[in-house]
């Protein structure tokens, strides 16, 4: 279930620390500050904890919104869990909040070249109808200090509720 980001700050703050330093997360903290602090502005950002039933955080889910435009740009996900199910159910439910709830132009968003989580971007953006906008070479330096390319795709809100129906 999404719930406000904010109101599992302590939770999500120690979340963050303890995978600050872990190479399994290596690809998730490229360009992306290891402390965590919540926005206290809705209006440019979205943030979102990933919570089981029992209330317990299992990830964070976050994007920032140009409001001239009405595009979102750069999903953030991290699952700290091994939950991949109902996480997954949680980012199914931010991607369709953003085109069917609050009703956005795009969706920008991108990935590290060589995590895991790769493929799935891949598959999910042809399966609403996105693209692969480019690839910048050697864009990104991983906690390791090593340089990868970085990603990007691009999925508009018509192709997206076309294909959803789908």
């Amino acid at each position: 279930m999404l719930k406000p980001a904010q109101l599992y700050t302590p939770e999500l703050k120690m979340k963050f620390w303890e995978i600050a330093y872990d190479e399994k997360y290596m690809f998730a903290y490229s360009g992306h500050n290891v402390e965590y602090e919540p926005t206290t502005d809705n209006w440019n950002q979205h943030e979102f904890a990933s919570v089981d039933k029992n209330n317990n955080v299992l990830g964070y889910i976050a994007y920032e919104i140009n409001q001239k435009s009405k595009n979102v740009n750069g999903l953030f996900i991290v699952n700290f869990s091994n939950n991949k199910l109902t996480f997954g159910k949680d980012i199914f439910q931010a991607i369709d909040n953003i085109f069917v709830k609050y009703k956005y132009n795009k969706l920008n968003y991108g990935v590290n070249v060589g995590n895991p989580i790769e493929t799935t971007y891949d598959k999910l953006t042809k399966k609403y109808g996105g693209r692969i906008v480019g690839i910048k070479k050697k864009d990104v330096m991983l906690l390791d200090g090593s340089y990868c390319d970085y990603k990007m795709y691009e999925i508009f809100r018509e192709d997206y509720l076309k294909n959803k129906k789908k």
